[in-house]
């Protein structure tokens, strides 16, 4: 303790001197110039010598005039289209087959097991003349019975939304189910300025034969679903303002070309 006390005595004994600052402090206590006033010694700026090559200084204009897509690539012609297309119905209907067969491949799990596919899958489709983001969705339920069904809702109300196109799907068997997914839909669309419609009837490969010359449908099923033109009807009445309504068979491929 008492080594202590001489030591602080010994510093209090110190001549006091002023303390001097480094170069860091010194630069930082000087005024700053503000960035618009330029230093009294500053140099008249001198413009650049260099000369641009001809080149360089054509125009956007002419550019785009003259410019060539690059190799293997042809320039979009002014009947290209592009957008977000929202793939909708009923459970169990085909919208994953349908989706697989425009994307000619399987991206989508389609089994005869119904709300298969639970969230929003993206798909690209790329041709000569559009291009086109699909959005497969799960089935269309108007009263979700639990959590689950409620995401799988929200998933599907997304992609209506968003749709610049809608693709409803409903199949050859579709009756009071086809009304209600068809109501459930246009809920969601907007009254002014609604995207067009697209309504695929799927599954007509089952109204022909097998190889052995035997029809697919039984007498109950082809009861239940009628004729082509009774389909054909049945949409048409749910979904009078559909800019188009296409048979098709997402297992065969028929008539899928006619969807894009």
């Amino acid at each position: 303790m008492r080594c202590q006390s001489v030591q602080v005595l010994a510093l209090l004994a110190l001549p006091a001197t002023p303390l001097q600052r480094s170069p860091r402090l010194l630069r930082r206590s000087t005024p700053l110039r503000s960035i618009a006033e330029p230093p009294s010694d500053a140099q008249p700026a001198v413009e650049d010598p260099i000369e641009r090559p001809e080149e360089l200084e054509a125009t956007a204009a002419s550019f785009e005039a003259t410019a060539a897509p690059p190799q293997g690539r042809r320039a979009p012609s002014e009947t290209f289209r592009a957008g977000f297309v929202g793939i909708v119905g009923s459970p169990n209907v085909g919208k994953s087959t349908i989706t697989n067969a425009i994307l000619g491949e399987d991206l989508c799990i389609a089994t005869s097991k119904a709300q298969t596919t639970r969230h929003r899958i993206l798909g690209v489709v790329t041709g000569d003349e559009h291009q086109l983001v699909l959005s497969d969705t799960p089935g269309i339920l108007a009263e979700p019975a639990y959590k689950l069904q409620d995401t799988m809702m929200t998933a599907a109300k997304a992609a209506t939304r968003d749709a610049e196109c809608l693709l409803f799907v409903t199949d050859i068997f579709e009756d009071e189910a086809l009304l209600a997914a068809a109501e459930w839909t246009r809920a969601l669309l907007p009254q002014e300025d609604a995207p067009p419609v697209v309504v695929c009837l799927n599954k007509v490969d089952l109204f022909g034969d097998d190889e052995d010359g035997r029809p697919f449908l039984g007498e109950a099923a082809r009861s239940q679903a009628g004729s082509l033109d009774d389909c054909v009807a049945r949409v048409r009445q749910a979904f009078p303002e559909a800019a188009a309504i296409v048979p098709a068979s997402g297992l065969t491929g028929e008539g899928v070309e006619d969807l894009v």
